[in-house]
């Protein structure tokens, strides 16, 4: 029972860790645009590979007669390609190793003397 307490703490441990990492590194653009501004591809990270795909976004050029004379497309954030972000597998295991290592510090940590049985309590 012992071992498969310690071995679904460290399962929990490592789901906790990899999500968390996931979610805390990954970007998290905001876009402020004007009428007509529209996401062409939303982007994101990929949670297995941690590869980090740009959000595109089109925001049309409006001529002095208030039409659109052509539109232009950014990538947001523009340094995507220096961001990482943790995969899920490399958090969980992680996540996995940190628990076990509480579990196994916890557990070699001296406990109080044993109560003595003939002495009456009050």
């Amino acid at each position: 029972m012992r071992n498969l307490r310690t071995g679904l703490l460290a399962v929990l441990g490592g789901l906790v860790l990899a999500v968390a990492l996931s979610w805390v590194m990954a970007p998290h653009p905001v876009i402020l645009g004007g009428p007509g501004t529209t996401i062409t591809d939303l982007g994101g990270a990929d949670p297995w590979t941690g590869e980090v795909r740009p959000m595109i976004v089109a925001v049309p050029n409006y001529g002095e007669s208030g039409q659109v004379t052509s539109t232009r497309t950014y990538e947001v954030p523009e340094e995507w390609r220096d961001i990482r972000v943790v995969p899920l597998p490399v958090g969980f295991a992680v996540g996995s190793l940190l628990m076990l290592g509480l579990i196994a510090l916890v557990s070699r940590r001296p406990r109080g003397t044993a109560p003595n049985p003939a002495v009456p309590t009050a």
